[in-house]
């Protein structure tokens, strides 16, 4: 999308590239190439707020330390013995936090009012039977546990709520023996869709905008496939510009677009997603490609609340916040637990350095000349001059302020993110009753904070849940009868093993187009209840619902 044009005596020396569209499309690439930049400079901004290191350095970092990443060791004979080894500290207690909080999936509750302000609670049940349908035929669950670790390891984590409607071609034996294809939905890509987006993919506009929905725009850039990107996106008439290994730059000075070679585009194609809510507007570029709409203008957002206003169809969350509010990224468990792990590293190896040291001590030979260092292994025999003798150097090292030390660093840790007797560890030193109450206590509000945090994650992932529902499930789709007329169709929805009153039950949700403007008497609603009941029997929960009344109600 961005990138430096070689040129000479202002003349671009890269060759101009076949594609060149219209006017208004180079405007729009105008704008969405400068706010790119802003939300580029911020990725790789360095920030107080993480150690003047950028956001893709602190990532970095946060991530080595996470996999006890160990530097080389140093190639000077005389420093080589030296142990730089990482215990795993932070690793260790990134994943107790993380198998404790994803023990148990978080779903949204939901809450439901109607235009007088009433609550709705036959709606709202409703609503969370369809958004718990929608989670479990989804990959919400791998993708919470995905966030959950993200955001424990990262300054940030994302989630994205997303609506597909995906179709595969499938071939039938026809009567006459021959093959037909034909094109159907694909049951396992459409529908609901959860995913969780590495910090990095997103970029935005204010990095001082705490709340994600008042980010003036959003970038999703990632770097998928080629053979991926022609599968979703080959029947666009710019596909034909597409070619590995070549990016399109435009330049505002001559207002032509240039291709640029770019060797991390051989295998890879650079896909970017601009989204800006306050101008309604979502536009796709591939290789700095537009793949927009012919009209810029009907470039509308697609994630949509059943008022048909715009949202950013992201979610995020991370461990714990920086500072009252106002940055927009966090700071993770492991960046919390830095300082101590590098202190406990530092110490550590001193203490298996000075251990080694005790074990096979350097000597000293007085009247000996030169001894050779290969004589120093197990049963060796070297004889001395009568005179000569051998001395140990630096032995009796006391190492207790060491462990001292490292005891304590532990204990720092613990408070920092979660004791060992949380980690289901018994203590095999001695403790006060005291200590390990603070410990623990320490580590209940540490994740108590970050609980809450996940708590807002899923109340928004919750809410573009809800949105995908009412936009897609309560719509209906034009049918054929046997008699040729052509009627709505709604879809309905099936949840097996549900238990209510101890038993098990399958939950049907039916979208009744009957049901839209008419208007029912107590009676009539009795009258129906008893048919419902009759059809249910013992072991099925049928709801049937106004598509028109339910998609106008206002979901929490």
């Amino acid at each position: 999308m961005i990138g430096i044009l070689e040129t000479k005596d202002g003349i671009v020396q890269t060759p101009p590239s076949a594609y060149q569209p219209k006017e208004e499309i180079k405007k729009l690439t105008l704008k969405i190439k400068q706010d790119y930049a802003v939300g580029f400079g911020i990725l790789h901004r360095k920030f107080e707020e993480f150690n003047d290191m950028s956001l893709i350095e602190r990532m970095n970092a946060d991530q080595k330390a996470f996999n006890s990443y160990v530097e080389q060791s140093s190639d000077n004979p005389d420093h080589k013995w030296r142990w730089n080894g990482v215990r795993p500290i932070t690793a260790n207690k990134v994943r107790a936090v993380a198998a404790q909080l994803v023990a148990a999936t978080l779903i949204p509750g939901i809450f439901a009012q109607n235009d007088l302000d009433e609550e709705d609670k036959d709606a709202a049940n409703v609503m969370r039977y369809l958004v718990e349908y929608a989670i479990l035929n989804s990959n919400y669950e791998i993708s919470y546990r995905q966030a959950i670790l993200g955001a424990l390891v990262n300054p940030i984590a994302y989630l994205h709520a997303d609506y597909a409607e995906v179709l595969q071609t499938i071939k039938e034996k026809m009567v006459s023996g021959e093959i037909s294809e034909k094109e159907v939905v694909d049951e396992i890509l459409s529908g609901f869709q959860a995913h969780s987006v590495p910090g990095d993919e997103i970029l935005i506009a204010n990095s001082y905008q705490y709340y994600l929905q008042k980010q003036r725009f959003l970038i999703r850039r990632r770097f998928p496939d080629y053979d991926e990107l022609k599968g979703r996106y080959g029947n666009h008439p710019n596909w034909k510009f597409i070619r590995p290994g070549i990016k399109v730059l435009f330049n505002e000075g001559d207002g032509t677009f240039y291709d640029q070679y770019d060797p991390a585009l051989q295998t890879l194609g650079e896909e970017v997603i601009y989204y800006n809510r306050r101008e309604d507007m979502e536009v796709l570029y591939i290789n700095g490609i537009y793949f927009g709409k012919d009209n810029v203008k009907n470039n509308l957002i697609r994630h949509r609340d059943n008022q048909n206003r715009p949202k950013y169809c992201y979610a995020k969350t991370g461990f714990g916040l920086i500072d009252e509010g106002r940055f927009y990224f966090y700071k993770s468990l492991v960046f919390h637990m830095a300082d101590d792990q590098e202190l406990d590293d530092r110490v550590t190896r001193l203490l298996v350095d000075a251990s080694w040291l005790e074990a096979m001590p350097p000597i000293a030979g007085i009247g000996t000349g030169n001894i050779d260092s290969q004589v120093m292994f197990p049963g060796a025999f070297h004889p001395f001059p009568k005179e000569a003798s051998i001395t140990p150097l630096g032995t009796g090292r006391n190492l207790g302020n060491l462990y001292s030390l490292l005891n304590k660093i532990e204990q720092s840790i613990d408070e920092s993110s979660i004791s060992k007797t949380g980690q289901g560890q018994i203590y095999p030193e001695k403790r006060t009753k005291w200590e390990i109450q603070r410990a623990e206590t320490n580590s209940v509000v540490q994740q108590g904070m970050f609980g809450r945090m996940l708590g807002d994650l899923v109340k928004d992932f919750g809410e573009l849940t809800v949105d995908l529902i009412l936009l897609h499930e309560t719509v209906g789709q034009a049918a054929e009868t046997l008699g040729g007329e052509t009627q709505l169709k709604f879809r309905t929805v099936l949840l097996p093993n549900q238990t209510e009153e101890g038993k098990k039950i399958t939950r049907k949700i039916v979208f009744k187009p009957e049901l839209i403007g008419k208007k029912m008497t107590k009676k009539e609603r009795l009258i129906e209840s008893f048919r419902l009941k009759k059809e249910e029997g013992d072991n099925r929960k049928i709801h049937e619902v106004n598509p028109a009344i339910f998609r106008n109600l206002k979901f929490k």
